[in-house]
């Protein structure tokens, strides 16, 4: 897919969405630095682009690339912006890349304006959730599935319900001094608390593996 696709591809998906033209820009220039700066330039690449729109929420966009050995200064295309668009665009919570030479994703989560819920409740103290909690998805039966599976696989990982708050779960290794990390679930999905996607929370068990990953290699530090 080519650039200009991309972009024609996004406008027809997103047609009429708060955002749209942001999503638009940030999907060019995920699709450009593929073309770029990885092995989806090369005769035969090819690159993946996806989006989804969680009504009245976010738009996620994201360009999977065929691998290659990118560099930080590689993040560099024909505007001279680079990545410093999307870090404007989208905010520094908001954005990320993922994976290795093997195949990389970058993806950026755009709340619609004045909607950005998860955001305000995971990094600004004093935000309520709703008097009525059956009238709200807080994710806590998916923390729970997700719990169960980390317990699994030996670690120690508990349910809290903070007043007000969105719950959460506080995880840690056993036997293993380190501070806990935190993990939330909203909108179908399970995050850290920067609000970087971990899995689908259909997907329990790519999660409790990701979740695990991290912590071995991370010391759990990660969002804290």
């Amino acid at each position: 897919m080519l650039v200009d696709e991309t972009r024609a591809f996004l406008r027809k998906a997103l047609a009429g969405c708060p955002r749209a033209d942001d999503a638009i820009a940030l999907g060019s220039e995920f699709s450009a630095n593929a073309v770029l700066h990885s092995r989806s330039g090369a005769p035969g690449g090819t690159f993946t682009v996806r989006t989804e729109v969680s009504e009245d929420a976010y738009i996620y966009i994201a360009v999977e690339d065929d691998g290659g050995p990118w560099k930080t200064r590689a993040c560099q295309i024909r505007t001279g912006h680079g990545l410093d668009l999307v870090q404007a665009v989208a905010g520094p919570a908001n954005w990320g890349i993922t994976g290795d030479a093997a195949g990389r994703l970058v993806w950026a989560r755009l709340p619609w304006p004045g909607t950005d819920r998860l955001e305000r409740e995971l990094n600004t103290p004093g935000v309520t959730t709703p008097a009525h909690p059956e009238d709200d998805d807080t994710g806590q039966a998916e923390l729970e599935t997700l719990a169960a599976e980390l317990t699994g696989r030996g670690l120690r990982a508990k349910l809290i319900t903070p007043q007000g708050r969105l719950p959460h779960l506080e995880i840690c290794g056993l036997g293993k001094p380190m501070p806990p990390q935190r993990v939330y679930a909203q909108a179908d999905w399970y995050f850290w608390p920067t609000a970087e996607r971990i899995a689908a929370s259909d997907d329990v068990t790519t999660a409790a593996r990701t979740i695990a990953r991290v912590l071995r290699t991370d010391g759990g530090t990660r969002g804290a």
